[in-house]
């Protein structure tokens, strides 16, 4: 791999550009530098939906031999993808190169400009942060820290008099504020989710959709006076970056702002269920080498309360109240006073069986929607309840189980489904198989793989004789079936590393999504095993 890579950089395959050799007076162009570098290794870190995402490259400092003092700023794009195995062996043994850069036809080919696309072999962009070179007895490197482009938005102070546009569409008003710094002036603002097949430079997202006007939103006695445009107010006289602003923002009517590359996304901070069908499927005992789960069965998290949302209306002189979620039937809104909210849904079951309701009340200001009110609602229940199954699983595969999309996971973003499976077994044939089941799972089996494939009934006789009664292994047993219902989760953190010599290995958190859902028919194909019918027939029941 060392020969292969110092091939590839002698051979200059990389496009750079001269060094000017004074700056005096020279354009902005003529300081800038562009270099291709194969690097040693690459830790690409997508943190969440509320975090800036940040990446770790590692190079060799004979690839790279510059002082870092003479840099001023760096913006860096990883691209990590596939080539066929024509084009590796063309490129690696008879040197063969592209007509459009000159780059060998082994490597990763990178289009110009595809760092503005949504959807691109780029996985990464931003930023660095810290340049730093570490001379040792093992080779002399270079590492370098960055963030994704969340920082131009980070680092932006914001100055006293420029706030978002409250009359203007939510996704107006960001793209407004945006153009007002020339560091973000290029970035494109959107309202919705993101999709991965989606790309904004083809028009495939939906750019007439710009979101809520913020101002319908506020009590009258709240929106500036006649001809003067409302203005999101700063809190206190504190100091504040753009990105803290625009979140205070958008966060206020229930949204949360996503950068991806060069867009920036407003959207609810919430997995559609509509969108399992086109989620990654993990196979343990397939495409997953590693598979961690974890359960909270107390705290806040393991019983999430009902969350109700208070806010004062001035207009009519009394409080506004929403509430996530609900029984059927039952009001999730009103005015206190008016209409009182019920409580009857038992969200918190002690060991002895008894149920009962937990409220928690939030309070807000300056919002009379009583759609928005419930869309915080709704989103808080969600956020606090995500926790209470955790897990994470790793692998060295770049694509999902089954996935239609080539290295689908080089692409996985936090809140992104991901559907976790467990393999069947492998099987060997046996004059001892029970009657209960058709296989026997041979020893290379895990033990998690040797229960999944169990009925009902062979658990059922599993438990029994492992000295549990028959009905606590009927319990057991039927409870099991429920699994399936509930393996559908959402994506957080992803890690993706890229070593030059052990290639790609990608590790990810997960947790699950609560949904309310009144219905079996509410519950996604994809998402379902069993359907209620199956689970009542394995049960004995009629």
């Amino acid at each position: 791999m060392d020969a292969e890579r110092n091939a590839i950089q002698f051979e200059g395959s990389g496009e750079v550009q001269e060094k000017p050799i004074s700056l005096q007076d020279s354009t902005e162009d003529e300081k800038n530098v562009l270099l291709n570098i194969l690097p040693l290794s690459v830790k690409i870190m997508r943190n969440g939906l509320r975090d800036a995402s940040t990446c770790k490259v590692t190079l060799d400092l004979a690839d790279i031999p510059v002082d870092p003092r003479s840099v001023r700023s760096m913006l860096v794009s990883v691209a990590i993808g596939t080539v066929d195995a024509d084009d590796y062996t063309a490129g690696i043994l008879e040197q063969l190169r592209r007509k459009s850069d000159g780059s060998l036809v082994s490597l990763v080919e990178r289009n110009p400009s595809q760092e503005l696309s949504f959807s691109s072999t780029t996985r990464f962009v931003g930023y660095c942060d810290e340049w730093r070179s570490i001379f040792a007895e093992d080779g002399d490197t270079i590492e370098i820290d960055c963030r994704d482009n969340s920082a131009l938005f980070r680092d932006q102070d914001l100055p006293a008099g420029i706030r978002i546009d409250l009359n203007l569409p939510l996704a107006d008003g960001v793209q407004q504020l945006a153009n007002t710094f020339p560091s973000t002036r290029n970035f494109q603002v959107f309202f919705g989710t993101p999709l991965d097949s989606a790309d904004p430079l083809r028009g495939d997202f939906d750019i007439v959709k710009r979101g809520p006007i913020p101002s319908k939103s506020m009590p009258r006695t709240a929106k500036s006076r006649k001809g003067k445009n409302a203005k999101a107010k700063r809190a206190g006289d504190e100091k504040m970056k753009v990105w803290d602003h625009i979140a205070q923002v958008v966060q206020k009517l229930g949204y949360v702002p996503v950068l991806r590359g060069f867009s920036l996304f407003i959207m609810e901070p919430r997995t559609l269920f509509q969108n399992v069908a086109f989620g990654r499927k993990m196979v343990y005992g397939n495409n997953v080498k590693h598979l961690e789960f974890a359960r909270k069965l107390g705290g806040i998290s393991a019983t999430p309360p009902t969350i109700e949302i208070r806010c004062p209306d001035p207009e009519i002189g009394r409080t506004r109240w929403a509430r996530h979620p609900v029984l059927e039937n039952e009001p999730d809104s009103g005015i206190l006073g008016v209409t009182d909210p019920v409580i009857t849904r038992a969200n918190k079951v002690s060991p002895n069986g008894t149920g009962s309701e937990t409220v928690q009340i939030h309070q807000v200001r300056s919002i009379n929607d009583v759609e928005v009110l419930k869309r915080i609602a709704r989103n808080l229940f969600e956020e606090i309840g995500r926790q209470e199954i955790e897990g994470n699983f790793k692998t060295d595969e770049i694509e999902s189980f089954k996935s239609k999309r080539e290295a689908d996971l080089l692409d996985l973003q936090a809140g992104d489904p991901v559907t976790i499976l467990v393999a069947p077994p492998s099987v060997v044939s046996s004059a001892d198989v029970n009657p209960l089941v058709s296989v026997k799972p041979s020893d290379t089996s895990t033990n998690l793989q040797k229960l999944a494939i169990l009925s009902v009934a062979a658990r059922i006789d599993f438990l029994k004789a492992k000295g549990f009664s028959e009905i606590t292994a009927k319990r057991l047993a039927i409870a099991q079936e429920q699994i399936p219902l509930a393996n559908t989760f959402r994506a957080n953190n992803v890690n993706i590393d890229w070593d030059n010599e052990d290639g790609v290995s990608i590790e990810t958190d997960f947790y699950n999504f609560i949904v309310i859902r009144e219905s079996e028919e509410e519950v996604p194909a994809e998402a379902t095993g069993r359907t209620a019918a199956d689970l009542a027939a394995a049960a004995g029941a009629p």
